[in-house]
């Protein structure tokens, strides 16, 4: 089995018995291999919320300025997920900015995308320019907020985190 494996099954006693494998003989295994879209076994487990896997993987040493094919690291994928546990680990290991400044979508704009008001607030605690938090794209967070209103209006859907229908979800300071 691989790790990548391990992290999708949510097998944590499988990704443990991988990982001290690895330590004795890291030649044998690939902790960096990727799936079809560049993720790697930290950057899936982010994605699904793991955090007992993300835990495991970055005390291994596994790599956590890795970034899929579609630009996306460890932090805003875990983001995305909605996974409050996984980003306060990560933003152990590695700053706010940092992460920021290698992704094409802030975290803090996957969370207005999103509308986790949890995140958003959690967010909004780190020091950041504009320009920090602008997408690839040349988008901002209110912007982010604004588009997804404007979208649940015209497709008549409703907020899953139930964001008020008076504003955008974030709102510049």
């Amino acid at each position: 089995m691989s790790f990548l494996k391990s992290v999708e099954d949510s097998s944590t006693t499988v990704l443990r018995a991988l990982l001290a494998q690895y330590k004795s003989n890291p030649q044998q295994y690939d902790l960096e291999e990727t799936d079809i879209y560049g993720n790697t076994p930290l950057l899936k487990a982010c994605y699904l919320g793991r955090r007992d896997h993300v835990d495991l993987l970055l005390k291994r040493g596994a790599n956590l300025k890795a970034m899929n094919y579609l630009g996306q690291n460890a932090l805003t994928l875990a983001t995305y997920c909605g996974s409050l546990d996984v980003v306060r680990l990560l933003l152990r290991f590695r700053s706010y900015t940092d992460f920021n400044k290698s992704s094409i979508v802030p975290a803090l704009c996957v969370a207005c995308l999103r509308r986790n008001h949890t995140l958003i607030n959690y967010f909004r605690r780190f020091p950041s320019s504009e320009e920090e938090l602008t997408t690839a794209h040349g988008m901002t967070p209110a912007q982010i907020s604004e588009c997804v209103e404007v979208c649940d209006k015209v497709y008549g859907r409703q907020s899953s985190q139930g964001a008020s229908s008076s504003g955008a979800a974030y709102r510049m300071r």
